[in-house]
């Protein structure tokens, strides 16, 4: 069960208990309701603003990115038949696409960083540069409700791609929104979890 899920079911739980519990007490409906409402908003639920991003190359990106998603490992498996049976052998792991939606200024700063990022993966002559010249450190923080930032992911990441574009006219306050896809260096030894 998701963390979401669990907080919403806390929820529900709480709104319907308080009530009928302060019934039993004798108070008025008015002084319930106000009750559950300052009980419910004890409850600490994610905001939009709860989670920071920092990538190397690009100071302040955090206030670009709308949201990131990632994740830890993929185990691969190679499938054995016995018989008519099979069974499942691990035979390794691969990393995880990270990928964050941003959006743009209106003179396109963040394209213009990561399309210098691309260059340094590939030259216009086909050849790879060394991991040097194109290796990023990426790291997400949880922003605690006194917004001190707690790391919760570092990862070593190749820059990948620039993904569709979008320009929207009922968005006023995007210009430009695109995702940014990384992929972890190796799966062994960079990533730090939480």
């Amino acid at each position: 069960m998701a963390v979401s899920d669990l907080l919403t079911q806390a929820a529900k739980s709480v709104a319907s208990a308080l009530p009928s519990f302060m019934m039993a007490t004798g108070l008025g409906e008015p002084v319930i309701g106000r009750l559950t409402s300052a009980a419910l908003n004890k409850i600490l639920f994610a905001q939009g603003w709860q989670f920071a991003v920092e990538v190397d190359g690009m100071a302040g990106i955090e206030f670009f990115v709308k949201d990131i998603t990632y994740g830890e490992y993929t185990i691969e498996t190679e499938e054995k038949r016995i018989g008519a049976n099979v069974f499942n052998m691990p035979v390794g792991r691969s990393a995880q696409p990270i990928t964050m939606m941003v959006r743009d200024t209106n003179q396109g700063l963040i394209r213009q960083w990561f399309r210098e990022c691309i260059r340094n993966v590939v030259n216009d002559d086909g050849t790879i540069n060394l991991p040097g010249a194109y290796l990023m450190t990426l790291r997400v923080y949880r922003l605690e409700a006194t917004a001190v930032p707690i790391l919760d992911s570092e990862f070593t990441v190749i820059p990948t791609e620039m993904g569709a574009i979008t320009q929207s006219k009922d968005q006023v306050t995007e210009f430009l929104t695109f995702p940014l896809s990384f992929v972890q260096w190796k799966t062994f030894g960079d990533y730090i979890p939480l």
